[in-house]
């Protein structure tokens, strides 16, 4: 009896034991649930700025950076100093073409003014011409008028002026006989029919006259027109302009800002070449500040919102600095990065803007904790 005692004793404390082991574990298993739920996954962005960078606006040498990272410049400041390389050579391009141009011009003026002077004369042969026959139409038309008011008149009625023996006397007309009457309707006719061929004719004449006198006031803009006189004159001065644009330049070449900002990383040193387009220097814009938060694509769907509402962020920043951020954009296209030793990962730049209080003063690229506010 004592022996099968003890062994229920032990069967009962193992029991015992075990459901102590059971309570324990579920206890644990709730417990790192409840823990877990609240975990906040930390995200890494990056403290960023809009940038506008200075360029090289030739093939060219440094002779100068006159700026600093984290110089404050505005516009028109003096960022850097080039030496053209192609310079001398341009310059001896630009000569040549200048005294080729000068001849072109001289030559087209020397042709100019001998087919001036046989045009203008030809002209004014014909427009000398052109004039005698408006004179004698115009006496034509006088001589055919004064016959027709003679036509018009009996002959008992004097013309003030007209010598009645100058023309075919006429009989009254009362006395005046058929076929008399006919011939006078017939020469009355004629005569108007003259008078208006003459007038034509010398409406044709003052025509010509005058459109030969325009002729002469414009021939000389269209000989230099068909001799390309205007543009060689035009592109004279523009190789002119060039030419002493290289000369002042042979002190070399200045690059200034187009806008305010902050001068960030310097490309260039001082004797480096550079090509047409090279940055020579990033300016950042430091009221544009923002961040940029790498998300792993699996998790982009925490950063967008079915609400009109921007998705909050917190952000804590060197030294501690805890502030605000809003879901700015998301880019409709993922990026393949490696992080660390981490396999790589397809991750989504997601560009962060401020909210509520300012952002603290930290160099562009610091790095920044970013965490979604539930």
């Amino acid at each position: 009896m004592p022996q099968s005692s003890h062994s229920s004793h032990v069967v009962s404390s193992k029991l015992r034991l075990f459901v102590v082991v059971a309570i324990a574990g579920i206890a644990g298993i709730y417990v790192t649930s409840i823990f877990k739920g609240k975990e906040t996954t930390t995200y890494k962005g990056y403290l960023t700025a809009e940038t506008s960078a200075v360029v090289a606006d030739r093939h060219a040498a440094i002779q100068q950076i006159h700026v600093s990272q984290g110089e404050e410049v505005e516009p028109q400041k003096l960022i850097a100093t080039l030496i053209d390389l192609e310079q001398p050579q341009r310059l001896l391009q630009l000569k040549a073409s200048l005294q080729k141009n000068k001849y072109q011009i001289e030559q087209a003026k020397a042709q100019i003014d001998i087919e001036l002077i046989w045009r203008t004369r030809a002209i004014d042969t014909d427009l000398h011409k052109t004039q005698i026959e408006a004179a004698d139409f115009l006496k034509k038309q006088l001589n055919l008028k004064m016959e027709g008011l003679s036509l018009n008149r009996p002959l008992s009625q004097n013309v003030p002026g007209i010598k009645q023996s100058a023309f075919t006397p006429l009989p009254p007309e009362g006395s005046r006989k058929e076929p008399e009457r006919i011939e006078l309707l017939l020469r009355r006719e004629a005569n108007k029919n003259a008078i208006e061929v003459v007038e034509t004719q010398f409406d044709i004449c003052e025509q010509r006259i005058k459109q030969l006198n325009d002729l002469l006031k414009s021939l000389p803009q269209k000989i230099e027109r068909a001799h390309n006189l205007p543009s060689l004159k035009k592109e004279y001065a523009k190789i002119q302009a060039e030419l002493s644009e290289a000369e002042e330049e042979k002190n070399g070449i200045e690059i200034r800002s187009e806008a305010y900002g902050t001068v960030g990383v310097i490309h260039k040193n001082r004797g480096d070449k550079v090509t047409t387009g090279e940055p020579l220097a990033m300016l950042l814009d430091q009221q544009q500040r923002y961040l940029v938060v790498h998300v792993p694509s699996t998790e982009i769907n925490k950063f967008t919102s079915r609400h009109k509402e921007q998705k909050k962020l917190t952000l804590t920043f060197p030294g501690g600095i805890i502030c605000t951020g809003v879901v700015h954009s998301i880019p409709p296209q993922a990026e393949k990065m490696k992080e660390g030793n981490s396999a790589s990962l397809q991750i989504v730049k997601v560009r962060v803007t401020p909210f509520g209080k300012s952002w603290p003063q930290l160099p562009i690229g610091s790095q920044v904790n970013v965490q979604l506010q539930k």
